[in-house]
C-alpha cells in the first residue's frame, strides 16, 4: 500500500525537508569553506610571525636600555621627569589665563574704535556747523566752539587709550609667544627626558597582534579592507621594466610580503623568510 501524501503533493513533504534541510547544511559549510580558504593566506602566517620576532628584538633592545639606567638614576629621572610635568601643567595655566587678556583687550579695543569713529563723525559735524555759524557771525557760534572743544579733548583721550590698548595687545601676544616657546621647550625637555625606552616601548606595543584587540578587529574578514596591518606589500622598481605588448612597464615585486625585514639590519640570525639581505 502506498503511502499516502498531503493534499496536492506529488511527494512526501517529511522527506523533502530533510533532503531541503541537509543541501542547506552543506551549502552553507561549503559558502564558510570557500570564505575562510579565501581569507587564510598563507603570508598572513607569515607576516603575524614575523610581528612577533621583531617584538622579541625590540625587548632585547628594551632590556639593554634598562640596564643602562642605575636605581638612583631611575629614581632622579622620575622626580625630574615629574617637576617638568609640573612646569608644563602651570605654563598651560598661563597660556590659558594670557589667551584670556588678549580676549578682553581685543573686546575693549573693538568698543574703544567705535566710540573713536563716533567722536570723530561728531567733531567734524560740529567742527562744520561752528565754521558756518563764525562765518555768518551767528550768536551760537561761542557755545558750539565750547562744544567743539570739549569733543576734540574727548576725542584725544579717547585716541590715547586705542593707543594704549594696541600698545597691550601687542604686549600679551608677544607674552603669549613667549609661553609658547616655554611650553615647547618644556616639552622638548621631557621627550629627552623620556629617551629612546619609552619610544621603543611604544614600538614594541605596534606589534601587538593576536594579543590586540584593535589588530583583531583592523584584519577581521570582511571589513579587514578598510585598514588591515596584514597586507600585500609592493615595490615598483622604476628602473626594471616589463614587456607588455609592445609597452615597457615598470616591475612590481611583492617579495616584501613574506621577507618583512630583507631591508632592514638586526635580522641577520634569522631564518628565511625573515632574515636580513646580505
Amino acid at each position: 500500500m502506498t503511502k499516502k501524501h498531503e493534499p496536492g503533493m506529488a511527494y512526501d513533504m517529511e522527506n523533502l525537508n530533510k533532503v531541503f534541510a541537509f543541501l542547506s547544511v552543506l551549502l552553507l559549510v561549503t559558502v564558510g569553506w570557500v570564505f575562510l580558504d579565501d581569507y587564510l593566506r598563507p603570508w598572513k602566517k607569515v607576516q603575524i610571525e614575523a610581528q612577533s620576532i621583531k617584538r622579541k628584538k625590540l625587548q632585547e633592545k628594551i632590556d639593554v636600555a634598562n640596564k643602562k639606567i642605575s636605581g638612583e638614576k631611575l629614581e632622579e629621572f622620575k622626580k625630574e621627569l615629574s617637576l617638568e610635568k609640573q612646569n608644563l601643567a602651570q605654563k598651560h595655566d598661563q597660556v590659558e589665563v594670557a589667551k584670556d587678556k588678549i580676549h578682553q583687550i581685543k573686546g575693549k579695543l573693538k568698543a574703544e574704535n567705535i566710540i573713536n569713529g563716533v567722536l570723530n563723525a561728531i567733531v567734524g559735524e560740529t567742527q562744520f556747523k561752528y565754521e558756518t555759524a563764525h562765518d555768518h557771525h551767528k550768536p551760537e557760534a561761542v557755545d558750539l566752539f565750547k562744544k567743539l572743544r570739549k569733543l576734540k579733548a574727548e576725542f584725544s583721550v579717547s585716541r590715547d587709550r586705542l593707543k594704549q590698548y594696541k600698545e597691550d595687545e601687542k604686549e600679551a601676544k608677544k607674552n603669549l609667544a613667549a609661553l609658547y616657546a616655554e611650553v615647547n621647550a618644556t616639552k622638548e625637555k621631557i621627550n629627552k627626558l623620556v629617551g629612546s625606552r619609552d619610544k621603543l616601548v611604544a614600538a614594541q606595543d605596534q606589534t601587538k597582534t593576536l594579543d590586540n584587540p584593535i589588530w583583531l578587529l583592523r584584519n577581521a574578514p570582511i571589513i579587514d579592507y578598510l585598514d588591515p596591518t596584514l597586507k600585500i606589500s609592493q615595490i615598483v622598481v622604476s628602473k626594471v621594466k616589463d614587456d607588455r605588448y609592445f609597452v615597457q612597464v615598470p616591475k612590481v615585486d611583492r617579495c616584501i610580503t613574506c621577507h618583512t625585514f630583507i631591508d632592514q639590519k638586526g635580522y641577520e640570525d634569522q631564518k628565511n623568510p625573515f632574515m636580513t639581505h646580505p
